[in-house]
């Protein structure tokens, strides 16, 4: 599941009390790598309303919750147990189904059930690029960022992109053609300052993040942070 959610671009971290299994022979491909005691781990990993957590054992570990004082209701609120019903029975099958149902929850608005009535719908957002900017704060640089998006395009709303003056980039807006299209606009915004919007097409390119053949356009507003 580890190695699916990362290939899928997801930020992985992996939790586990035991120094033999949380390691990077067995999750190179997780974003971090947690080894403590369960009881502690929660301090450390900073979930929010954009995480996704899968649990066992659900109502093992809900009553567990209960007898130690959490409420029922808030609780009521997870979604558990975790995984599409696509029949899976191997591990590799039943991270399919889990993973499945994180993207329906992250992409569509019809997802639903008896517990959760709020849908969310999660923007397409690099943690990278946030901290890339926090890092160069002060310094010359221009954000760009997807305001929409028509046809099939690599990256949907949401999506952003820091681009600093040497053109090096933090983040994507969909590689390629249309990519070094917004990296010329925003050095050309860093110099004179202030912000502006840019529509920018894509006709029958082929996405080098995604190995795609895509065709539409998207709408960009690039932003000096000078």
């Amino acid at each position: 599941m580890a190695e699916l959610g990362a290939g899928l671009g997801y930020r992985v971290t992996v939790v586990d009390d035991r120094p033999s299994y949380a390691n990077r022979d067995h999750f190179p491909t997780a974003s971090k790598i947690i080894c403590q005691d369960f009881n502690n781990s929660f301090d450390i990993l900073g979930l929010n309303s954009f995480s996704f957590v899968s649990r066992r054992k659900v109502q093992y570990i809900k009553g567990q919750l209960i007898a130690e004082g959490q409420s029922e209701l808030k609780l009521n609120k997870v979604h558990a147990p975790i995984g599409i019903d696509i029949g899976a029975v191997t591990p590799g099958e039943i991270s399919i189904s889990i993973m499945a149902q994180i993207i329906s929850a992250r992409r569509t608005s019809g997802f639903f059930s008896a517990t959760l009535t709020t849908v969310k719908i999660w923007p397409e957002l690099d943690l990278d690029v946030i901290w890339e900017m926090a890092i160069n704060e002060g310094k010359s640089g221009a954000l760009v960022s997807v305001v929409h998006s028509t046809g099939s395009v690599p990256r949907k709303t949401g999506a952003k992109m820091f681009v600093q003056p040497d053109g090096k980039i933090t983040g994507s807006i969909g590689g390629g053609t249309i990519e070094a299209m917004a990296i010329r606009e925003a050095i050309m915004v860093m110099e004179t300052g202030g912000y502006r919007y840019k529509c920018l097409d894509i006709n029958g390119e082929l996405s080098e993040n995604d190995g795609m053949i895509c065709g539409g356009s998207i709408g960009v507003v690039i932003e000096s942070c000078n």
